[in-house]
């Protein structure tokens, strides 16, 4: 009889070929790892922290990720927090201040590494929406002008496209010179975009 590799359970089916049974497959794919990951039950917030290895003794230099957690694909980690759905920063946060963040507030990561999926507590702080897009735009976390993937123009090219208008040339004839549409030429020109290439 085959026995599961991890668990040795006789009583557990073998999944496929893995040798492994499904429930030591299923952590393995979800943790990485056929160790159990499940945190007991009952902890407050602080205990809950420490088991995913976040605690306010940490050094503060130090960008710290959550042990037995598998990062999402926004780059933040999230689970089960006195029975709602939060991201840990969130949480380190909390426990930090004592208190969660209140409707308008956002936690955000003064170190810059928050897509990386930093919850040290010591490199959060709180504030608006608009402070935290404000910090990703200086810290370069999110992609501006030709850096975007999906970027048409260049710094030059917007530089060219004011020289041009200021030539005369119609929006439309600036458009098809660039392979934009018109509305694109009319948002650089009004600074609605590469804004930052003007300034």
């Amino acid at each position: 009889m085959n026995l599961c590799s991890a668990c040795s359970d006789p009583d557990r089916v073998l999944y496929g070929r893995t040798g492994l049974c499904s429930r030591c497959y299923q952590r393995r794919w979800k943790h990485g790892t056929t160790e159990a990951k499940i945190r007991p039950r009952g902890l407050d917030l602080k205990d809950s922290l420490a088991w995913y290895g976040i605690t306010l003794d940490l050094p503060a230099a130090d960008c710290v990720k959550p042990n037995r957690l598998r990062q999402q694909g926004n780059g933040y980690y999230a689970t089960q927090f006195e029975g709602q759905p939060r991201q840990v920063h969130v949480a380190a946060w909390a426990l930090l201040h004592g208190r969660w963040p209140q409707k308008g507030e956002e936690v955000r990561h003064v170190c810059g590494r928050g897509g990386d999926g930093c919850c040290n507590p010591h490199h959060l702080d709180i504030g608006s929406h608009a402070d935290n897009m404000r910090d990703a735009a200086v810290l370069g976390t999110i992609p501006r002008g030709s850096s975007h993937w999906n970027a048409r123009l260049s710094p030059a090219d917007i530089t060219e496209i004011f020289a041009l208008r200021e030539r005369g040339l119609l929006q439309r004839e600036i458009a098809e010179r660039f392979g934009i549409h018109q509305t694109h030429v009319s948002c650089v020109l009004l600074g609605k975009l590469w804004g930052h290439a003007r300034s």
